[in-house]
């Protein structure tokens, strides 16, 4: 198993670099979208151990975090993201999960159970202070769809990650392939205030 995961901590760092290069000069800053009003439910979810938690009440109330959305058959977007969200969750170092918090939220929570995520996120060095959630249907699609991430149809989903600081009421909404650097300066704003 160690070796799958260094192919494919490998992989996405070389996919990454390419992206990096292609795009070097729109990664340097980040690109941040609208992002209106968020009402965020506090539906029920579990994470990738298993656990039920409440979205709102147990993730985000009063915490600075970083949320993605993917699943785990994407080929793509989401390992990206999912390896930027590794390498952000390295450069946090202690602060993960405790001043700063990663979300994955599935946006396939029929096929992506709590096993299939924690697969998933093993190939990224998922840590402390990252959890990875799913739960019934209807409940994460009432999450997407507060959070403007919904989609129809699972393979034209968004890349976006949503930066948010639940405490002063401040959230960004910034281009899913900001690399973790660009994540990290933006999250550093409301750590260093």
């Amino acid at each position: 198993m160690v070796g799958i995961k260094n192919l494919h901590r490998a992989f996405f760092a070389s996919l990454a670099l390419v992206v990096w290069f292609l795009s070097a000069f729109t990664l340097l800053e980040a690109k941040e979208l609208p992002v209106g009003s968020i009402n965020i439910p506090n539906v029920p979810v579990i994470t990738q151990d298993g656990k039920p938690v409440r979205f709102y009440k147990d993730l985000i109330k009063d915490k600075v975090v970083a949320i993605n959305f993917i699943y785990t058959s994407c080929e793509l977007s989401c390992p990206l993201s999912g390896f930027y969200f590794g390498q952000l969750h390295d450069s946090l170092g202690s602060r993960a999960g405790k001043d700063v918090y990663l979300i994955s939220i599935t946006i396939d929570p029929v096929k992506d159970t709590p096993e299939r995520l924690k697969e998933w996120s093993q190939a990224f060095g998922v840590g402390a202070g990252w959890t990875q959630v799913t739960g019934a249907k209807t409940d994460i699609d009432a999450l997407l769809k507060s959070l403007q991430a919904f989609s129809p149809d699972i393979s034209d989903h968004s890349t976006f990650v949503l930066l948010g600081h639940e405490r002063i009421g401040d959230w960004k909404r910034l281009d899913g392939i900001s690399s973790s650097v660009v994540l990290h300066t933006e999250l550093e704003k409301w750590l260093n205030n």
